[in-house]
């Protein structure tokens, strides 16, 4: 019969196979946590150049209205006034 002290604890064992396996899942998580903080700040860049595009555009937009505007209102009151100071009444 054997003696208890002759059979190895087992947590010994568990451990020294674990704990190369937690290592490595440790090691990717961090370098997945590394990965999308990265890509996170590349995504906040990308959003940030796009909303100042879209504000330019705006702008850009704001003025091309104004313009138009002023042209029609110089042809409307092209169209309306009497030519050779005249009103038409002969």
């Amino acid at each position: 019969m054997l003696a208890q002290t002759d059979i190895p604890p087992p947590m010994p064992r568990s451990r020294s196979f674990v704990a190369p396996m937690t290592s490595n899942a440790i090691d990717e998580l961090g370098e997945l946590a590394s990965d999308l903080t990265s890509a996170l700040q590349n995504l906040q860049e990308y959003l940030k150049a796009e909303g100042e595009r879209v504000q330019r555009e705006i702008v850009d937009y704001a003025h091309l209205n104004r313009t138009a505007l002023t042209a029609i209102k110089t042809i409307i009151e092209t169209t309306r006034a009497p030519s050779n100071g005249q009103d038409g009444d002969d």
